[in-house]
């Protein structure tokens, strides 16, 4: 692990990053707060340069979405059942 905020993976011999966002959707300072040295994880690919022999990951994707704040919008099929627009258009 790197100070500055990545996290080096090994992945079959050849080493891959995971950038301090990409480590979770919450705010993390330090890699360490959310991983350890040795420590086997689960990670999205999020970019191959063959060029520059990086491969980049990311935890953050494999966490479950935030849920948007306020009620659900209810949504339909049928033109007749959704809600009139107040101009009367539909």
């Amino acid at each position: 692990m790197a100070s500055f905020g990545v996290t080096f993976v090994d992945i079959g011999g050849f080493t891959a990053m995971i950038n301090l966002p990409e480590l979770s959707r919450d705010h993390v300072d330090y890699p360490s707060d959310v991983v350890t040295v040795g420590q086997e994880v689960t990670a999205v690919i999020l970019d191959v340069d063959m060029s520059r022999e990086r491969v980049s990951l990311s935890l953050k994707a494999l966490e479950e979405p935030v849920e948007a704040l306020g009620e659900p919008v209810k949504t339909t099929e049928d033109p007749a059942e959704a809600p009139e627009d107040p101009t009367g258009a539909r």
